[in-house]
C-alpha cells in the first residue's frame, strides 16, 4: 500500500501467546470486493504475512475457507484483517 498507512493499535492476537511475524503483502479492498485478496494469496510465499485493510467495513467477508485453505497450502504466516 506504498507505506500509507500503520496498523491499528486495536488489532491484538487472539490469545496472549500469540505472535505473528514476517514479509508483509498489503492490501486495501473496496467495500465486498475481494479481488486484491485473491492476488496477495497468489504472490505470496511461505511466511509472508497478509494484512488486509478492509476499511473498517464488517458488512462483507473478504476472507472464506478457499482463500483460508490457500494460505494454508502455501504456509502463510498469518493474516491480519
Amino acid at each position: 500500500m506504498g507505506r500509507t498507512s500503520v496498523t491499528d493499535a486495536s488489532i491484538k492476537p487472539v490469545g496472549p501467546s500469540m505472535h505473528i511475524c514476517g514479509p508483509a503483502i498489503t492490501v486495501a479492498t473496496i467495500t465486498g470486493d475481494s479481488l486484491m485478496v485473491h492476488a496477495a494469496l497468489r504472490i505470496a510465499q511461505p511466511g509472508d504475512v497478509v494484512v488486509v485493510d478492509a476499511r473498517r467495513n464488517l458488512d462483507y467477508a473478504l476472507w472464506s475457507t478457499m482463500t483460508t485453505k490457500m494460505a494454508k497450502k502455501q504456509q502463510l504466516g498469518g493474516l491480519f484483517d
